[in-house]
């Protein structure tokens, strides 16, 4: 973040947002902290919702061999499916 100020515009030409008051400031603040809390939130309800899938085909799954405390899925499976679904919302 450059502020454009006494010194010049080398702090401008060096960053990656420029501002030209420090009032400016507060709305940069005001819009990024609402866009980082709806992502923020959005992972959190996704997460929610595949741990609640992953426990409800488990619960299903055990039901059907009888709770014989076998998996339906493995370590690598998850893995993948966590990376397939929450690395391209970040």
């Amino acid at each position: 973040l450059g502020l454009v100020g006494r010194e010049g515009s080398q702090a401008v030409r060096a960053s990656d947002v420029s501002i030209l008051q420090f009032r400016d400031l507060v709305r940069l603040f005001q819009y990024h902290g609402s866009y980082s809390y709806q992502r923020s939130a959005l992972i959190a309800q996704l997460s929610f919702f595949k741990s609640w899938a992953f426990c409800f085909a488990q619960v299903l799954y055990a039901s059907h061999t009888g709770y014989a405390g076998t998996s339906i899925y493995d370590a690598f499976s998850i893995s993948a499916c966590n990376a397939l679904l929450f690395i391209p919302l970040c």
